[in-house]
């Protein structure tokens, strides 16, 4: 949204509702929204002189809801304090997490196995093999890491020849979003004040897949290496509950005060994370490398690492701001 939490002094609009609620009280009458989003991503990379642009769409929808509003009219208008009331629930989308990159490049200087390599010697050598991380794990178990040789019988080594020159790509797939699901209702008292609640429920979704290749470009085919291929695939979701509790307040037509309080609900916390699945694959070339009994020149692991469950909770807070609304030309601002 162009004008951000101003909104949170406007009102009026649906997407108010997850800002500061008593732009409910706004209304004059109910509606029905149903607002479909077209989002367009483009990112340029450049990786060793090479670059490439990668584009990417997504069809979402920003909002849905419905909004009933009672205004009290005639003599009713005149002696009650209270001139209208309103009740809505819907969906606000807060964040749209869909992008993609890639970046590619010839090397011949180095080779993420070395990465893991590293990562072994800098526990103790080939033997910790138990406390590295996932990636380098898989490495090993691939035979891209493996002992050297002689007085560094006990170093890992990364059996990448990438001085003969491999090519690198890298590619980053991301989906996902954040939306709120929301029940408010609010009123209108004596056209300069109005208030209003929210009580939202957000919800997030974020996937990831992570795809690192290297092949081998040098076209010696007694190198005993043709490809590594590594992917990472990560997916979380997380629910939580809050409560928006807000005020307006209107002195003349055009300008507005607002003031908004934000309070997570103690069910749990206010953001459940839940990750449920960080997958590792790592299928690699490598010939002579391999299990001298073996001889499989196809390496593929799988690795799936689960994760516990993580509560996040944003502290309660306040907002205010205030808006200005000046005339369009000749056009003149109508009373709400």
């Amino acid at each position: 949204m162009s004008i951000g939490n101003a909104m949170g002094s406007v009102g009026g609009d649906f997407s108010s509702l997850s800002i500061n609620p008593a732009g409910i009280g706004i209304y004059r009458r109910g509606e029905f929204v149903f607002s479909p989003s077209f989002n367009v991503m483009t990112n340029n990379s450049t990786y060793l002189g090479n670059t490439i642009n990668t584009s990417s769409t997504k069809l979402n929808f920003s909002q849905f809801g419905l909004v009933l509003t009672s205004v009290k009219k005639g003599n009713a208008y005149k002696k009650s304090a209270w001139k209208a009331g309103s009740f809505a629930f819907g969906m606000n989308r807060n964040e749209t997490y869909k992008n993609e990159y890639v970046y590619s490049g010839n090397n011949q200087k180095s080779s993420l196995i070395e990465k893991y390599a590293e990562e072994f010697n800098a526990l103790g050598g080939i033997n910790a093999v138990g406390s590295v991380s996932y990636p380098a794990y898989a490495a090993y178990q691939t035979w891209l890491i493996d002992r050297g040789f002689g007085a560094d019988s006990n170093q890992a080594v990364a059996y990448v020849p990438y001085a003969d020159g491999i090519r690198q790509t890298k590619r980053v797939y991301e989906t996902g979003g954040m939306q709120e699901y929301v029940i408010s209702a609010g009123g209108n008292y004596q056209e300069k004040l109005m208030i209003g609640a929210t009580l939202g429920i957000p919800r997030v979704v974020y996937n990831r897949t992570l795809q690192f290749d290297e092949e081998d470009i040098s076209g010696d085919k007694n190198n005993d290496f043709k490809y590594m291929y590594f992917t990472e695939k990560l997916s979380t979701t997380g629910t939580g509950i809050n409560l928006k509790l807000g005020a307006i307040f209107k002195p003349v037509n055009n300008f507005r005060f607002g003031v908004w309080h934000f309070i997570p609900l103690p069910i749990y916390s206010l953001m459940i994370f839940r990750t449920l699945k960080w997958k590792h694959i790592l299928i690699a070339y490598c010939k002579t490398l391999c299990h001298p009994i073996h001889k499989i020149p196809h390496c593929h692991l799988i690795m799936d690492k689960p994760l516990p469950t993580k509560h996040w909770s944003v502290p309660r807070h306040c907002l205010t701001n205030m808006v200005l609304l000046q005339p369009i030309s000749n056009m003149s601002i109508m009373p709400v």
